[in-house]
């Protein structure tokens, strides 16, 4: 229903700014080298939907890996997977892989730096801009 899509979005945002925050905190060299491995081959796939949204959601699963707490990449997959049940046009229009890739480097960037809190704000923007782009399906 419109009601549980809004509670996810709103539980995603939630959970991934406290996983970035933690990434900040945590991440090792080898981290952000993985996270950046990931956004150049989820560029890579551009103008192929299915393989572009599976590298964004391994971007954000590898975030909440840093952690070290396995439930929390679970919690991240299992959230993901019912996101992408409402995914329908998700990013698929000119311009917008763009913008996923320009604000995934701009996280990587914050968690290198170690600031959880530039992270946090990253995080943020991407996934309040993203959310619009999850719509009910009508089908």
């Amino acid at each position: 229903s419109k009601d549980t899509l809004e509670h996810l979005k709103n539980a995603r945002i939630f959970f991934e700014r406290g996983m970035v925050r933690e990434a900040a905190e945590k991440a090792t060299a080898e981290d952000v080298q993985r996270l950046r491995a990931t956004v150049a081959e989820q560029r890579s796939f551009r103008g192929d939907s299915e393989a572009f949204i599976s590298a964004d959601m391994k971007f954000h699963t590898q975030i909440a890996a840093i952690s070290g707490n396995p439930i929390y990449v679970a919690v991240s997959e299992a959230m993901l997977g019912w996101l992408k049940e409402y995914h329908t046009e998700m990013l698929i229009w000119t311009g917008k892989e763009n913008f996923t890739l320009t604000e995934h480097e701009e996280i990587i960037g914050r968690i290198e730096q170690k600031d959880a809190d530039g992270a946090e704000k990253a995080m943020i923007k991407h996934l309040e801009r993203s959310r619009a782009l999850y719509v009910m399906n009508s089908g």
